[in-house]
């Protein structure tokens, strides 16, 4: 007997008994296949191949005993929230399975913690009618499909962003226009609340890089879609600050996104075809557009103004336009400008200042008045004023000297 040859194939059955146990989780569908999917979701979503036709779609299979729904507080502790949110605005779909046995519980859970989400959960398993066919074994487990519903990746969940970027890259999304235009406008509205929300703790920082990152995401035919462009123009006012530390990271950071450059100038662009086109309208216009051209003549004198750096006349313009011509289209642009200067902490706090000198000047002038009036008790009810509004101030020294020199 050959004890080497012995040893040998004992060694090697050793060795693919170890690689068989390390191996991944198969599945019976695999990359190549088209699954057919009909399923329905929690909330009474139905999801069918005919549904999630044109779109890169994310199948994810998980649990509550592990980390892809409910890891964190945050959504960047959940990274499939993360992700949905993130390329279900590119034309991605994720559809995620549960293998819990409690429905109601998920259902509340999600409610809950209002997560926005497909969620599939059948109470029956990993070995249920839902999840069987699908040959997962361990959870969690994932796929990507291509836009014709043909699995391209199968694997960890910890791997699928990478999956999704590779297949939308290699098989874009095929979408209808009407659907690419409601995904647009909400990419717009996500480049906007980056620059209403990203607060740091201390000073009003705009998110100019992730704003122009959303923005650069935006189809340039999809961008020229009246109702698009309507929202998009709302961002112009952000990338025209003259606050100097805006402007020099909007120097450094523009340039990695020459997309989001084009954008910005295809919208001003629009945007003063507009005004062009309005302008030379007959002399005969409706009330609405008489108002909006009234609006836009006190928006376009505000916009002036803060250019010439006289941005306390041009804060007061924008709010006059905001309040006098609300729910036109100028009125959502002056708003904007009045958000973007009231998050400067410094120009406010110089706002204010000029608010009060001009009111205690007035009232100052006033109690002078009524004193060479002869009206002395007037006089001294708005030099005593001056001092209770204006404390510690010069106003309240000269409105002293004032009560003083009867």
């Amino acid at each position: 007997m050959n004890h080497a040859l012995i040893r040998r194939a004992m060694l090697s059955l050793a060795l693919l008994t170890g690689l068989l146990l390390a191996a991944p989780a198969s599945a019976e569908i695999a990359v190549g296949d088209k699954p057919t999917i009909k399923l329905t979701a929690l909330d009474g979503e139905v999801v069918t191949n005919a549904s999630l036709a044109g779109r890169i779609v994310g199948v994810v299979f998980w649990s509550t005993d592990d980390n892809f729904m409910f890891a964190g507080p945050t959504i960047d502790d959940r990274p499939i929230l993360r992700l949905n949110g993130e390329y279900g605005l590119l034309g991605a779909k994720f559809v995620t399975i549960s293998a819990d046995k409690n429905p109601a519980e998920i259902r509340s859970a999600l409610k809950q913690q209002k997560v926005t989400l497909t969620v599939v959960c059948d109470g029956k398993g990993i070995d249920g009618p839902t999840i069987k066919p699908w040959g997962v074994e361990r959870i969690p487990y994932s796929f990507v499909l291509d836009p014709d519903g043909k699995v391209v990746w199968a694997g960890h969940p910890n791997a699928i962003e990478s999956a999704i970027v590779k297949a939308m890259g290699a098989t874009p999304p095929k979408l209808d226009k009407a659907v690419w235009t409601d995904l647009a406008l909400e990419q717009v509205k996500e480049a906007k609340r980056n620059l209403t929300e990203q607060k740091t703790a201390n000073a009003a920082v705009y998110d100019y890089r992730e704003s122009l990152r959303r923005l650069s995401l935006v189809k340039p035919d999809v961008l020229a879609d009246p109702k698009v462009m309507k929202e998009a123009v709302v961002l112009l006012p952000f990338f025209n600050s003259q606050r100097e530390p805006d402007r020099l990271a909007l120097t450094t950071i523009i340039q990695a996104y020459p997309e989001a450059a084009k954008a910005l100038e295809a919208v001003r662009k629009a945007r003063a075809v507009a005004a062009s086109q309005a302008a030379s309208r007959p002399a005969e216009l409706t009330p609405e557009q008489k108002r909006a051209a009234a609006g836009r003549v006190k928006l376009d004198a505000a916009e002036a103004a803060e250019k010439r750096g006289d941005r306390i006349g041009a804060y007061k313009g924008y709010k006059q336009v905001a309040e006098k011509f609300a729910g036109t289209d100028e009125a959502q642009v002056a708003a904007a400008h009045v958000k973007a200067l009231e998050a400067d902490e410094k120009f406010m706090a110089s706002y204010k200042l000029s608010e009060a000198e001009s009111e205690a000047k007035s009232l100052l002038s006033m109690a002078r008045g009524y004193r060479a009036a002869g009206k002395d008790e007037l006089a001294t009810q708005t030099f005593t004023q001056v001092i209770a509004k204006f404390p510690w101030t010069e106003w309240a020294t000269e409105a002293q000297a004032g009560l003083e020199r009867k």
